[in-house]
């Protein structure tokens, strides 16, 4: 009999009889839908109980309660015992449904702030969540101009818990974080959440394309007055995608061609720095801007480069990229360590050719005193880029030489390889000598 009866309650909680409900007046369609309500959370019926929770909410919305609206959510999501979780997310979906359409600003923020409370830890509404916490963020940056708030509001997401969500949609959201991570100027959090996008996902679909470019131009952002090799990668990166091969993003192709020979060249001296060198004197795209072409030929030729010439010759063009502006610090910076380069590569074309040289002589040749030739010969020789001994008492510079065609680091790599061998052969005929001598006494 009982069984009878919940089958033909069942019945009557359609989604034409939801209508007929909702086309009554408000006291009257609440007080029928909240019996209805406490009726089918007994039998547990999620189906009518998410109807009736989505008609719900949909009363309060069209009569503009709502305040209501509100304490509605937080009753039904948390309040009742025995409530369905299907329910639940299907009045939740429905909310998230609403704040697209509300234009009020504060009715908003206070609608997204209620549903960011009712589904924390709810993994039924993870989704919801999510769409739910990127769009309070928002509002909380662009009105409220309150970053921190809207940092705490992404954080407490937890983006890495999230299982069901896409995976666009997450590189989407972590993006949104290390964008307010910069303008907050927490570079050091802004790594730490970058390492949370798998960059073999930006590289799936020409659809994740534009969200690469967005990522590596955040990422240029923090590393391009740090790690000058880096950034010179990044824009590598933004340029080797189809979106930016269109012959309508030419202008913009070349400028940042222009931008990743520049950050290279800047980048401290060593065999990483060579090999990119190597790598962008090959790249299809070098041609288009032969005044930055010749200026990467010049560090990769084996020649001394003079200063003041290359400076005069290329000045302008260097401007035009903007980064090297010296009314401001970071603009006289890269002058600098762009002549710290420039040291350095001639230092480099030194230990090439010579085998001693005089420091006095090398100052001459690089236009420095004999102390920051000292100082800048110390640091290759500290960084392994070249191998030197100085000599302080008569001021030469003994560098390494290659013998037979193998040079002096490689040879010692091997002669450390040769023994390491030695001694492990001599370990094993010891302990096979100490076995067999076990073996005999038994």
């Amino acid at each position: 009999m009982e069984i009878d009866i919940v089958s033909e309650k069942l019945e009557e909680i359609s989604i034409e009889n939801i209508q007929i409900i909702k086309a009554k007046p408000f006291n009257e369609a609440i007080n029928e839908l909240t019996n209805l309500e406490k009726k089918y959370r007994t039998v547990g019926d999620a189906i009518s109980l998410g109807r009736i929770l989505v008609a719900f909410v949909e009363i309060f919305y069209d009569s503009s309660k709502l305040t209501e609206l509100n304490e509605c959510i937080i009753t039904f999501s948390l309040k009742k015992h025995l409530q369905s979780e299907l329910a639940i997310a299907a009045m939740l979906r429905k909310c998230c449904e609403f704040v697209d359409l509300i234009s009020d600003i504060s009715i908003k923020t206070k609608l997204l702030e209620t549903l960011k409370f009712v589904t924390d830890g709810k993994l039924y509404a993870e989704i919801e969540r999510a769409k739910i916490c990127k769009e309070l963020s928002l509002l909380r940056k662009n009105v409220d101009n309150d970053i921190e708030s809207a940092i705490k509001t992404l954080e407490d997401l937890k983006i890495d818990t999230i299982t069901s969500l896409e995976k666009k949609e997450r590189i989407e959201i972590i993006l949104q974080l290390m964008e307010l991570l910069i303008e907050s100027k927490d570079n050091v959090k802004c790594l730490i959440v970058a390492k949370k996008i798998n960059k073999q996902h930006l590289d799936q679909t020409v659809e994740y394309e534009e969200l690469k470019i967005r990522y590596y131009q955040l990422m240029i952002i923090i590393d391009k007055y740090k790690n000058y090799l880096n950034t010179s990668r990044h824009y590598q990166s933004i340029i080797d995608t189809k979106l930016m091969q269109n012959d309508e993003n030419k202008d913009e192709r070349m400028k940042f061609m222009a931008l990743a020979i520049v950050y290279c060249i800047l980048s401290p001296f060593d065999s990483e720095k060579l090999n990119m060198m190597q790598k962008l004197m090959k790249h299809k795209f070098l041609s288009e801007v032969p005044k930055y072409r010749d200026l990467l030929k010049e560090y990769t030729t084996i020649e001394l480069i003079n200063w003041y010439t290359m400076k005069a010759q290329f000045k302008d063009d260097l401007l035009a990229l903007g980064i090297f502006d010296v009314n401001t610090q970071e603009g006289l910076k890269c002058w600098k360590d762009l002549r710290t380069a420039t040291i350095e590569h001639n230092i480099k074309v030194f230990a090439t050719y010579y085998q001693r040289a005089y420091l006095s002589h090398m100052s001459e040749f690089l236009d420095i005193n004999i102390d920051e030739t000292e100082k800048h010969l110390c640091n290759l020789i500290v960084n392994k880029s070249i191998k030197a001994k100085i000599d302080r008492l008569t001021g030469i510079v003994t560098f390494s030489q290659y013998k037979n065609g193998i040079n002096d680091k490689q040879e010692n790599v091997l002669q450390d390889w040769l023994q390491q061998v030695e001694t492990l052969m001599k370990l094993i005929d010891n302990t096979s000598h100490l076995i067999n001598n076990e073996e005999s006494e038994l």
